[in-house]
């Protein structure tokens, strides 16, 4: 196959880390791109795109692409997978698949009719040390799993972007909730929640979820917008700076593990913050963008070049952890215990 080229809808910050990672891929070039943004023009040409499309149908209906890449708010993804659909391209499309489980059903079932691969932008499956956990956990050495702690706080500062566009359960710990049901081998059965808006704006400020699973699993997940500007910062990428702290504990019968983003060994002290690197998701190094992002996009790129299947990613998994999703959603609003 000649250069895979890709159409990129959305060129904010995670569509620009995905740009600039396909840039960087030896026979992969951006063809087209759309964004309503007034600097498309401007970012575009940061990544070599020859086309930037007025609408979402013009990309859809570009000549000579070979798959597409959705990286669009959250209340969009419905109404543009539903779309992109029509057109039988692989598609990789950001997190989360939609916003109810329901109508995330209905897309994974029909791209499954329609034969077209679609992977979900679940960055987490492709870290490398919580893929090694995960390895560890399958092999029997944990034995059986009893507890599953996730944290997830990320920059007050981000929180304008999301506070009434999105739940943080559907923007933050989405991510946890995948891995989670990635390890877990058994479905969910019992969500209690409860949550804090102090800022008054739609969505809660802050966030935690507590899951029992069916095999006796107990999981606990919580978020919040509330890491004060001055805090280490190991998001530096794309004019994207912040703080995500994020920490993964699991407690088996033989063995425990223990992960906390912000202990990374590395540390940058200045005027204003000191920068903790995250060499897992996305650090830029000799300005090429490595980590789990690039694992990621190696893998949807190889599967679009092949057409084999993944062993990684699961639609079906997406569509589960919306279900819990809503489910902490609801539990955190009505304060009662939710069955699966």
């Amino acid at each position: 196959m000649s250069d895979i080229a890709v159409g990129i809808a959305g060129l904010g910050r995670f569509g620009q880390l995905h740009a600039g990672v396909l840039n960087s891929l030896p026979g992969v070039r951006v063809a087209a791109v759309f964004d309503p943004g007034p600097d498309t023009p401007e970012i575009a040409a940061r990544f070599g795109a020859p086309a930037v499309l007025p609408s979402f149908r013009d990309l859809l209906d570009f000549p000579g692409l070979d798959c597409l890449y959705i990286v669009s708010p959250e209340d969009t993804h419905e109404a543009m997978i539903t779309e992109a659909l029509e057109v039988g391209l692989p598609i990789l499309l950001e997190k989360p698949l939609a916003l109810s489980s329901a109508k995330g059903a209905e897309i994974a079932s029909m791209a499954e009719a329609r034969g077209i691969f679609m992977q979900i932008g679940f960055v987490l499956r492709f870290e490398a040390r919580l893929a090694f956990l995960r390895d560890q956990i399958l092999n029997g050495s944990f034995g059986r799993l009893v507890t599953f702690r996730a944290k997830r706080n990320c920059s007050r500062s981000w929180y304008d972007v999301y506070a009434d566009r999105a739940h943080a359960v559907y923007e933050t710990v989405i991510h946890d909730i995948d891995y989670l049901l990635w390890i877990a081998g058994s479905p969910c059965k019992k969500v209690y929640a409860t949550q804090r808006n102090l800022s008054g704006r739609t969505y809660p400020d802050a966030t935690m979820a507590i899951l029992t699973f069916e095999d006796g699993l107990m999981a606990s997940i919580e978020t919040s917008w509330l890491v004060p500007d001055q805090a280490p910062a190991n998001v530096l990428t794309n004019n994207w700076g912040g703080t995500i702290d994020a920490e993964l504990e699991i407690v088996g019968e033989h063995r425990s593990a223990r992960l906390r983003t912000l202990e990374s060994g590395l540390e940058i002290w200045g005027d204003q913050y000191s920068h903790h690197l995250d060499a897992g998701l996305w650090p830029e190094i000799n300005g090429v963008i490595a980590g789990a992002i690039r694992a990621e996009d190696e893998h949807f790129i190889n599967i679009v070049r092949t057409g084999e299947s993944s062993s990684i990613t699961s639609v079906t998994d997406a569509v589960e952890g919306l279900r819990i999703a809503e489910a902490i959603e609801r539990a955190a609003a009505t304060g009662s215990i939710i069955e699966l």
